[in-house]
Protein backbone atom coordinates (compact mmCIF):
# COMPACT_ATOMS: atom_id res chain seq x y z
CA UNK A 1 0.00 0.00 0.00
CA UNK A 2 1.29 3.50 -0.83
CA UNK A 3 0.48 7.09 0.05
CA UNK A 4 -2.28 7.22 -2.58
CA UNK A 5 -3.86 4.12 -1.05
CA UNK A 6 -3.90 5.78 2.35
CA UNK A 7 -5.58 8.81 0.82
CA UNK A 8 -8.22 6.37 -0.43
CA UNK A 9 -8.59 5.09 3.16
CA UNK A 10 -9.35 8.61 4.36
CA UNK A 11 -11.64 9.08 1.37
CA UNK A 12 -13.50 5.87 2.27
CA UNK A 13 -14.06 7.19 5.79
CA UNK A 14 -15.52 10.42 4.42
CA UNK A 15 -17.70 8.57 1.90
CA UNK A 16 -19.09 6.28 4.59
CA UNK A 17 -19.91 9.33 6.67
CA UNK A 18 -21.75 10.96 3.75
CA UNK A 19 -23.38 7.79 2.37
CA UNK A 20 -26.84 8.81 3.58
CA UNK A 21 -26.61 12.21 1.90
CA UNK A 22 -28.20 12.32 -1.54
CA UNK A 23 -27.86 16.07 -2.12
CA UNK A 24 -25.61 17.16 -5.01
CA UNK A 25 -23.31 19.05 -2.62
CA UNK A 26 -22.38 15.73 -0.99
CA UNK A 27 -20.38 14.89 -4.15
CA UNK A 28 -18.64 18.26 -4.39
CA UNK A 29 -15.34 18.95 -2.62
CA UNK A 30 -13.89 22.40 -1.98
CA UNK A 31 -10.07 22.44 -1.94
CA UNK A 32 -8.39 25.44 -0.31
CA UNK A 33 -4.63 25.84 0.13
CA UNK A 34 -3.26 28.69 2.21
CA UNK A 35 0.13 28.21 0.52
CA UNK A 36 -1.47 29.17 -2.85
CA UNK A 37 0.05 26.11 -4.52
CA UNK A 38 0.02 25.71 -8.29
CA UNK A 39 -2.90 23.46 -9.34
CA UNK A 40 -0.52 20.98 -10.99
CA UNK A 41 1.12 20.30 -7.63
CA UNK A 42 -2.29 19.51 -6.11
CA UNK A 43 -3.13 16.78 -8.63
CA UNK A 44 -2.04 14.11 -6.15
CA UNK A 45 -4.38 15.54 -3.51
CA UNK A 46 -7.40 15.79 -5.79
CA UNK A 47 -6.97 12.58 -7.81
CA UNK A 48 -8.35 10.04 -5.26
CA UNK A 49 -11.48 12.17 -4.92
CA UNK A 50 -12.03 12.67 -8.64
CA UNK A 51 -11.41 8.96 -9.24
CA UNK A 52 -14.16 8.23 -6.71
CA UNK A 53 -16.63 10.43 -8.58
CA UNK A 54 -16.32 13.63 -6.57
CA UNK A 55 -16.12 17.05 -8.23
CA UNK A 56 -13.13 18.88 -6.75
CA UNK A 57 -13.08 22.67 -7.03
CA UNK A 58 -9.82 24.46 -6.21
CA UNK A 59 -10.03 28.19 -5.43
CA UNK A 60 -6.40 29.18 -5.62
CA UNK A 61 -6.26 32.96 -5.20
CA UNK A 62 -8.77 33.31 -2.38
CA UNK A 63 -7.99 30.35 -0.10
CA UNK A 64 -10.50 31.28 2.61
CA UNK A 65 -14.01 30.14 3.44
CA UNK A 66 -17.03 32.24 2.50
CA UNK A 67 -20.62 31.91 3.65
CA UNK A 68 -21.60 31.05 0.08
CA UNK A 69 -19.51 27.85 0.37
CA UNK A 70 -21.69 26.38 3.13
CA UNK A 71 -24.71 25.38 1.02
CA UNK A 72 -22.62 24.36 -2.01
CA UNK A 73 -20.22 21.81 -0.48
CA UNK A 74 -20.28 19.08 2.16
CA UNK A 75 -16.55 18.27 2.14
CA UNK A 76 -13.65 20.69 2.61
CA UNK A 77 -9.97 19.86 2.03
CA UNK A 78 -8.20 22.69 3.86
CA UNK A 79 -4.41 22.71 3.44
CA UNK A 80 -2.89 24.90 6.13
CA UNK A 81 -0.15 27.45 5.50
CA UNK A 82 3.56 27.79 6.33
CA UNK A 83 3.74 31.06 8.32
CA UNK A 84 5.82 32.31 10.03
CA UNK A 85 8.61 30.08 8.68
CA UNK A 86 7.71 30.68 5.01
CA UNK A 87 5.47 33.02 3.03
CA UNK A 88 1.84 31.93 3.08
CA UNK A 89 -1.68 33.02 3.85
CA UNK A 90 -2.93 32.09 7.31
CA UNK A 91 -6.13 30.89 8.95
CA UNK A 92 -8.34 33.85 9.84
CA UNK A 93 -11.00 34.40 12.47
CA UNK A 94 -13.54 34.26 9.64
CA UNK A 95 -12.24 30.83 8.57
CA UNK A 96 -12.50 29.51 12.11
CA UNK A 97 -16.06 30.76 12.55
CA UNK A 98 -17.16 29.14 9.28
CA UNK A 99 -15.32 25.90 10.11
CA UNK A 100 -17.45 25.67 13.23
CA UNK A 101 -20.62 26.25 11.21
CA UNK A 102 -19.43 23.78 8.55
CA UNK A 103 -19.16 20.80 10.89
CA UNK A 104 -22.21 21.79 12.95
CA UNK A 105 -24.22 21.54 9.71
CA UNK A 106 -22.98 17.98 9.16
CA UNK A 107 -20.07 18.73 6.83
CA UNK A 108 -16.64 17.11 6.66
CA UNK A 109 -13.37 19.02 7.15
CA UNK A 110 -10.03 17.43 6.22
CA UNK A 111 -7.26 19.57 7.75
CA UNK A 112 -3.85 19.11 6.15
CA UNK A 113 -1.12 20.75 8.26
CA UNK A 114 2.44 21.37 7.01
CA UNK A 115 4.58 18.39 8.02
CA UNK A 116 7.98 20.02 7.46
CA UNK A 117 8.15 21.76 10.83
CA UNK A 118 6.84 24.93 9.18
CA UNK A 119 3.40 26.46 9.61
CA UNK A 120 3.53 26.99 13.38
CA UNK A 121 0.95 29.78 13.19
CA UNK A 122 -1.74 27.70 11.49
CA UNK A 123 -1.03 24.63 13.63
CA UNK A 124 -1.53 26.81 16.72
CA UNK A 125 -4.79 28.22 15.35
CA UNK A 126 -6.02 24.78 14.24
CA UNK A 127 -5.23 23.32 17.66
CA UNK A 128 -7.17 26.12 19.36
CA UNK A 129 -10.15 25.42 17.09
CA UNK A 130 -9.97 21.65 17.67
CA UNK A 131 -9.85 22.26 21.43
CA UNK A 132 -12.81 24.65 21.26
CA UNK A 133 -14.83 22.02 19.37
CA UNK A 134 -13.88 19.32 21.88
CA UNK A 135 -12.38 17.16 19.11
CA UNK A 136 -9.73 15.65 21.38
CA UNK A 137 -7.04 16.03 18.66
CA UNK A 138 -3.85 18.10 18.82
CA UNK A 139 -1.05 18.56 16.25
CA UNK A 140 2.50 18.60 17.60
CA UNK A 141 5.23 21.04 16.53
CA UNK A 142 8.12 18.66 15.83
CA UNK A 143 8.79 16.54 12.74
CA UNK A 144 8.91 12.78 13.21
CA UNK A 145 12.05 10.97 12.07
CA UNK A 146 13.36 7.41 11.88
CA UNK A 147 17.02 7.02 10.92
CA UNK A 148 16.62 3.27 10.38
CA UNK A 149 14.15 3.76 7.51
CA UNK A 150 15.09 6.14 4.72
CA UNK A 151 12.46 7.18 2.20
CA UNK A 152 13.98 7.91 -1.20
CA UNK A 153 11.07 10.04 -2.40
CA UNK A 154 11.66 12.75 0.19
CA UNK A 155 15.38 12.32 0.78
CA UNK A 156 14.68 12.33 4.51
CA UNK A 157 14.47 9.79 7.29
CA UNK A 158 10.73 9.56 7.78
CA UNK A 159 8.89 6.88 9.76
CA UNK A 160 6.53 4.54 7.97
CA UNK A 161 2.78 4.49 8.64
CA UNK A 162 1.39 1.50 10.52
CA UNK A 163 -2.29 0.55 10.65
CA UNK A 164 -4.33 1.34 13.75
CA UNK A 165 -7.04 -1.39 13.97
CA UNK A 166 -10.23 -0.30 15.72
CA UNK A 167 -12.47 -3.37 15.71
CA UNK A 168 -15.05 -3.24 12.93
CA UNK A 169 -15.03 0.53 12.65
CA UNK A 170 -14.25 2.11 9.23
CA UNK A 171 -10.96 3.36 10.69
CA UNK A 172 -9.85 -0.20 11.40
CA UNK A 173 -9.01 -1.28 7.85
CA UNK A 174 -5.70 -3.14 8.02
CA UNK A 175 -2.80 -2.35 5.69
CA UNK A 176 0.90 -3.11 5.47
CA UNK A 177 3.37 -0.45 6.69
CA UNK A 178 4.32 2.07 3.99
CA UNK A 179 6.09 5.47 3.73
CA UNK A 180 3.72 8.38 4.34
CA UNK A 181 5.92 11.40 3.65
CA UNK A 182 6.44 14.00 6.40
CA UNK A 183 4.42 14.09 9.61
CA UNK A 184 4.28 15.50 13.12
CA UNK A 185 2.93 13.71 16.18
CA UNK A 186 -0.88 13.84 16.31
CA UNK A 187 -2.20 13.32 19.85
CA UNK A 188 -5.76 12.17 20.52
CA UNK A 189 -7.96 11.87 23.57
CA UNK A 190 -9.10 8.37 22.57
CA UNK A 191 -6.94 5.72 20.83
CA UNK A 192 -9.91 4.89 18.61
CA UNK A 193 -9.56 8.32 16.95
CA UNK A 194 -6.23 7.39 15.36
CA UNK A 195 -6.15 6.36 11.70
CA UNK A 196 -2.45 5.48 11.62
CA UNK A 197 0.65 5.26 13.81
CA UNK A 198 4.37 5.61 13.13
CA UNK A 199 6.89 2.81 13.34
CA UNK A 200 8.17 1.73 16.75
CA UNK A 201 11.56 3.42 16.08
CA UNK A 202 10.20 6.92 15.43
CA UNK A 203 11.55 9.94 17.34
CA UNK A 204 11.51 13.75 17.37
CA UNK A 205 14.53 16.00 17.90
CA UNK A 206 14.04 17.71 21.26
CA UNK A 207 16.78 20.28 21.89
CA UNK A 208 20.04 18.54 20.94
CA UNK A 209 19.04 14.95 21.56
CA UNK A 210 16.38 12.74 19.96
CA UNK A 211 13.29 11.95 22.02
CA UNK A 212 11.72 8.57 21.24
CA UNK A 213 8.10 8.66 20.03
CA UNK A 214 7.32 5.02 19.26
CA UNK A 215 3.91 4.25 17.81
CA UNK A 216 3.01 7.95 17.69
CA UNK A 217 -0.22 8.97 15.98
CA UNK A 218 0.08 10.64 12.56
CA UNK A 219 -3.54 10.84 11.37
CA UNK A 220 -6.79 11.10 13.32
CA UNK A 221 -10.52 11.73 12.99
CA UNK A 222 -13.31 12.89 15.29
CA UNK A 223 -17.01 13.70 15.10
CA UNK A 224 -17.91 17.31 15.86
CA UNK A 225 -21.61 17.96 16.22
CA UNK A 226 -23.22 16.39 13.14
CA UNK A 227 -19.96 16.62 11.18
CA UNK A 228 -16.54 15.04 10.95
CA UNK A 229 -12.97 16.36 11.06
CA UNK A 230 -9.93 14.44 9.76
CA UNK A 231 -6.39 15.63 10.59
CA UNK A 232 -3.20 14.60 8.76
CA UNK A 233 -0.25 16.30 7.09
CA UNK A 234 -0.68 17.97 3.72
CA UNK A 235 2.13 15.73 2.45
CA UNK A 236 0.21 12.60 3.46
CA UNK A 237 -2.69 14.00 1.42
CA UNK A 238 -0.49 13.93 -1.66
CA UNK A 239 0.59 17.58 -1.78
CA UNK A 240 4.20 17.86 -2.86
CA UNK A 241 6.43 19.81 -0.52
CA UNK A 242 9.62 21.74 -1.25
CA UNK A 243 12.66 19.64 -2.12
CA UNK A 244 14.72 18.51 0.88
CA UNK A 245 18.49 18.18 0.68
Amino acid sequence: MNRSSFAHTALRLVTLFLVAACQPQARRVLLLDLALTDPIVLNGTARPWTDAGYEVQYRRFYPHLTRADLPRFRTLLFLLGREPEAASDALTAGDVALLDEWVRRGGVVVLGYDGDGEGYLDRWTANRWLAYEGAGISIGDRVLEDTTTRVVTTGGAQPWAVARPVGDEPLGSAYDPFPLERNHVVVTREPSQLLALTSHRAFVRASRSPAPRPDAGIAAAARIGEGLVVVMSRHALGTLGPARH
